[in-house]
């Protein structure tokens, strides 16, 4: 068998998450953590790893998304090679404190009629209809960079986009709020791409481009959030919580919600914020 170093295994490790269209961010991540979780290790083969030095190294974690972060890559890092003794490290993730992100303070009110009206205005339709999608979807901008046409679901019910490999490396299908545009426009545009194509730009230029314009592309998801906060309303609060959850991707047990409810945003007149 050819020697390999741990350089080679993680150049390995990278190359299986960009195989996997895990979004770049993340890939970042869990290569970060996983390079932490073998520091001080040289070893030429899978069986000479420590996993007592890895278990010590979790025990001294004290944020649980870096813990989390570890975890899964501790996990595809055994996909890739088999004979990596992993077996789910145990940690107390109830002693590995919550990062201390207080919620984000704006100083300026999200005026979603003025960007919405920005966005109609673009001639260039791909970026158009990707903060469209940002906006009905709650998509994050790089789960959009990733798209291909594969990931469209055109039913008699209404279009889904299937997020593979989305912020955590989890998947989920994405409805998106009713609207007349994605059913005339998103046919006609894919057909013009391969399988397997992105249909957007990078995320890294998506941002910028909605920056110049006058708007972070973020926001675009947490309005989609009060948006669907508003529709089921009616139901009350804890069901509406609930849908904000599933439309935003979050797991029923997250609390992350408060951040986009909590977020002050200007709607126009329209029936749902000009979609």
């Amino acid at each position: 068998m050819e020697s390999k170093s741990k350089n080679d295994y993680l150049n390995e490790f990278k190359q299986k998450l960009l195989k996997d269209k895990i979004s770049q961010n993340t890939i970042k991540n869990y290569v970060i953590e996983l390079k932490k979780a073998l520091c001080g290790q040289e070893f030429s083969n899978i069986q000479e790893i420590d996993n007592e030095k890895i278990e010590n190294h979790m025990k001294n974690i004290k944020s649980k998304k870096t813990a989390n972060n570890l975890k899964i890559a501790l996990k595809k890092f055994k996909e890739l090679n088999k004979s990596f003794k992993y077996d789910e490290f145990e940690i107390d993730l109830q002693s590995a404190k919550k990062s201390h992100k207080r919620l984000t303070k704006f100083k300026e009110a999200f005026n979603l009629a003025s960007s919405t009206h920005k966005i109609n205005a673009l001639k260039n339709e791909r970026f158009k209809m990707a903060y469209k999608l940002m906006l009905s979807g709650a998509l994050r901008c790089d789960e959009v960079a990733n798209i291909t046409k594969d990931n469209i679901k055109i039913t008699n019910k209404g279009i889904v986009i299937d997020i593979k490999h989305g912020k955590g490396g989890f998947s989920r299908e994405a409805k998106l709020i009713d609207s007349k545009y994605f059913e005339d426009n998103i046919p006609k545009y894919i057909k013009y791409f391969s399988p397997g194509e992105n249909l957007f730009y990078s995320a890294n230029y998506m941002q910028k481009t909605a920056k110049n314009i006058g708007f972070m592309c973020h926001d675009l998801r947490r309005a989609s959030s009060q948006i669907i906060h508003k529709i089921n309303s009616h139901k009350g609060n804890e069901e509406s919580i609930e849908a904000v959850k599933e439309h935003l991707g979050h797991s029923p047990k997250s609390r992350t919600y408060k951040k986009y409810l909590s977020r002050k945003i200007i709607f126009d007149n329209t029936k749902w914020g000009g979609i």
